[in-house]
């Protein structure tokens, strides 16, 4: 019974990794091309693996849930119902893009902030008695 539950298992964790790793790479590659190289590699990775997560997540949901919503909104609306569910995962795409974006520059600023965060001026210790210096 383990070995059955192993194999069933087995595929869709392949499927997820697989997703995972190929959006990722495909995601990083894009914004560097897009960005002419401006920012480095290391730079955009934290977006690339944001938005590779959300790709996942969008992937998932759309496999477990479109051929449903085309076959409902083909019956509620006819031909125009297709267009209605294609419509939903177009616009699922380009959430998935911005908010991998943004996600992934909060990602990185909020790593590089607590060591922006220490300036020399912050670091000197001012008596209590005198005021400090002037704005």
């Amino acid at each position: 019974m383990g070995r059955a539950v192993a194999a069933r298992l087995r595929r869709p964790v392949l499927f997820c990794v697989v997703v995972l790793v190929v959006a990722t790479g495909f995601w990083w590659l894009s914004m560097w091309l897009l960005l002419g190289g401006r920012m480095s590699w290391r730079e955009l990775f934290p977006s690339a693996v944001a938005t590779g997560i959300c790709w996942l997540g969008m992937t998932v949901t759309f496999r477990l849930t479109m051929s449903d919503t085309v076959i409902t909104d083909y019956r509620k609306y006819g031909g125009v119902g297709i267009i209605i569910a294609f419509m939903s995962y177009l616009i699922a795409i380009g959430v998935v893009i911005v908010l991998g974006a943004v996600v992934g520059m909060v990602w990185r600023e909020r790593r590089e902030r607590p060591a922006a965060s220490v300036s020399p001026e912050r670091s000197e210790s001012v008596p209590a008695d005198q005021p400090g210096p002037a704005p």
